[in-house]
């Protein structure tokens, strides 16, 4: 081999060696970034990486309303909105959000001094929608929350949702239905709900269909009488008798039939939930009432994830502790579910029924199961003093 061509060779080689060893490869022309419309300029452009648009992290993230911060002992990246927190290592191929994991094709790096962060990635995680423009630049586009497009397009649910009275009287029907196998389990709750706002009154029967068990197993209807007021907690037992007993802390927000309770959750499930279909679907009576019909349904494993979520902040979990994990766990078992609620709203921006479905099924260990839940609570008595009586004990 001549010299000429001995050269030639090496310079090749030196020069692939030389791209092998980039740490990534900047845009042919500098990506334009577009967020709700606007131009986007960064103080350094942006590189491509294993397919994977990186940017600088404070450029981006700030547009987008998030607050970054660098730990530089453990080399992390935190971007926080709202109730979304995100962190990502610096040449970590994981990343998490609000505790769950997720594997990243390119992870954040620090180049010239810069961090740098998977664009797509952690704009979504923001709640963005992602794609190209017609000029062949990236376009990001905010979503709006459920909430959001309540408040600007459905003022009379939004108002529902935020102000319905707490004083009322409820008729609430639930059933859960699980089957697996040659197993099935069926409950149906029937009660009726009295609260002033503070203290409430419930009376109900709980009655069960266990076929496949054991016999003698949930067969019996269970009653359910019971009456807080203060910080008592009033229960009638079997024999007729009134025991008393001190209530738990929120005891009354606990409690799963509880009308305003499951209010409050849904509202703050709404504020952070951004896939769902919302529709309003014409008119109906209810108790006398003319009322506006509103159907949104979302995906069941969101739900899960925001409820886990709401209770963190209710009740002060840890996510880091194994919430993260739980809520993974969960949203992965009902990822196929649907979850549908329709209100009811009459003249005075009032909630005066509700009614929610699920149904899914999902395997557990190779078993297939199969679950289904619905509930219907309908209100009178909205706003209205309530008398909550308390039984006497000597009696």
């Amino acid at each position: 081999m001549s010299r000429r061509k001995k050269l030639a060779l090496f310079t090749v080689a030196l020069l692939a060696a030389a791209i092998l060893a980039a740490p990534a490869a900047p845009a042919a022309g500098p990506i334009q970034l577009r967020v709700n419309g606007e131009l986007l300029v960064f103080d350094a452009n942006p590189i491509i990486e294993n397919g994977r648009t990186l940017v600088p992290a404070r450029g981006i993230c700030e547009k987008l309303g998030g607050i970054v911060s660098f730990d530089p002992a453990t080399q992390t990246v935190t971007i926080v909105k709202d109730t979304t927190t995100i962190k990502l290592q610096l040449g970590d191929n994981k990343a998490f959000v609000n505790g769950l994991l997720y594997r990243l094709d390119a992870p954040a790096k620090a180049v010239n001094g810069r961090t740098y962060i998977p664009v797509r990635f952690v704009s979504e995680a923001l709640k963005t929608d992602v794609g190209w423009d017609a000029d062949g630049g990236i376009s990001i586009v905010s979503k709006k929350s459920l909430l959001q497009v309540l408040e600007e397009n459905h003022p009379q649910l939004a108002y529902a949702l935020y102000n319905q009275p707490t004083k009322y009287n409820a008729e609430v029907v639930s059933e859960f239905i699980m089957e697996a196998g040659t197993m099935a389990i069926s409950t149906r709750t029937e009660l009726q709900f009295s609260t002033n706002g503070a203290d409430f009154a419930m009376l109900g029967t709980v009655t069960g269909d266990t076929s496949g068990l054991p016999a003698g197993m949930g067969d019996e209807p269970t009653v359910i009488e019971m009456i807080m007021t203060g910080n008592s907690l009033y229960t009638k037992l079997p024999d007729g008798t009134w025991e008393v007993t001190a209530a738990p802390d929120d005891y009354y927000g606990q409690i799963s039939d509880n009308p305003t309770a499951q209010m409050e959750s849904t509202r703050a499930m709404f504020t952070n939930l951004y896939d769902y279909s919302l529709t309003q679907e014409g008119t109906a009576t209810v108790n006398g009432q003319e009322t506006q019909v509103y159907i949104i349904t979302f995906d069941f494993a969101e739900a899960l994830t925001q409820s886990f979520q709401f209770m963190d902040e209710l009740y002060g979990t840890d996510n880091a502790g194994g919430m993260g994990d739980m809520m993974k766990a969960f949203s992965d078992m009902f990822s196929d579910g649907q979850y549908t609620i329709r209100y009811y709203i009459n003249d005075a921006s009032q909630a005066v029924k509700v009614e929610s479905d699920y149904s899914s099924s999902f395997a557990v260990q190779g078993e297939t199961m199969k679950m289904s839940v619905t509930a219907e609570s309908v209100f009178t008595n909205i706003g209205e003093d309530i008398v909550i009586s308390v039984p006497d004990i000597n009696n």
